[in-house]
């Protein structure tokens, strides 16, 4: 038995159309689910301006605080906060300015986020005097 070039040639096209056909299929999925998280994002959205929204309804009606002594409460913690993640940076290793995760010193680049890391001293931003290493502190000791 033997194999005509007409049936190769047929099974050929049936198989590209067939793989032409899945690809259109695959992208179609891939544009609706593109537009799913689209929407999804929208959503998201919304309910975080709801959220506010009834938030901000909420803390002009609260009994027995006033929204001016809630808005101090708030502020004074958000200090706190902030004096505690000073302390904290002080004590600890070097975090990322971008990202703030922890950075070994010896990282030019966050391999979390990319984000390049300043070595102290230098032109680039530094806060020690020291010299870094750097372009710019190398640039600057000529």
């Amino acid at each position: 038995m033997a194999i005509k070039p007409e049936d190769v040639l047929g099974s050929m096209k049936k198989a590209s159309g067939a793989a032409a056909q899945m690809a259109s299929d695959l992208l179609e999925r891939s544009k609706l689910g593109l537009e799913i998280a689209s929407k999804e994002n929208e959503l998201s959205d919304l309910f975080k301006e709801l959220g506010h929204a009834v938030y901000e309804a909420k803390k002009h009606n609260m009994q027995g605080m006033t929204p001016e002594a809630l808005i101090a409460i708030i502020d004074s913690k958000v200090a706190e906060i902030e004096e505690l993640k000073a302390k904290r940076a002080e004590k600890s290793d070097p975090v990322c300015p971008g990202c703030g995760k922890p950075i070994e010193e010896s990282f030019d680049f966050c391999p979390r986020c990319g984000t390049k890391i300043a070595k102290p001293g230098c032109g680039c931003g530094c806060k020690d005097d020291e010299d870094c290493g750097c372009d710019d502190c190398k640039d600057d000791s000529k």
